[in-house]
């Protein structure tokens, strides 16, 4: 019977511990994504200025939000790669391997 009680603790002991450390593992990738998100913002130029002024001041600080609209700025998309491969060329000496790896 005690040695019931103790495991159910034990048990207990266990996963409070679980989730203080899956609690501590999201406030460190928090914490992650605002300092990457600061040093994004930090003195953005061009069209990166362009993109930072025109999101809200809570959009700035969410990584994935401020990186989407970056990428999409500057045609780092499927569609942005795609419109780049159709018109760019081969350069002098250069394979077809080489040229679709580039």
């Amino acid at each position: 019977m005690k040695a019931e009680v103790m495991l159910v603790k034990l048990e207990k002991r266990a996963r409070l511990e679980i989730i203080e450390a899956e609690e501590r593992e999201r406030q460190r990738d928090h914490e992650r994504q605002l300092e990457l998100a600061t040093a994004l913002h930090r003195e953005p130029e061009g069209k990166a200025l362009d993109v930072y002024s025109l999101l809200s001041r809570d959009d700035v600080f969410k990584k994935d939000v401020l990186k989407e609209a970056l990428l999409k700025r500057y045609l780092l998309t499927e569609q942005g790669f795609r419109k780049k491969f159709r018109y760019s060329n081969p350069e002098k000496e250069e394979t077809f391997g080489q040229f679709i790896l580039r």
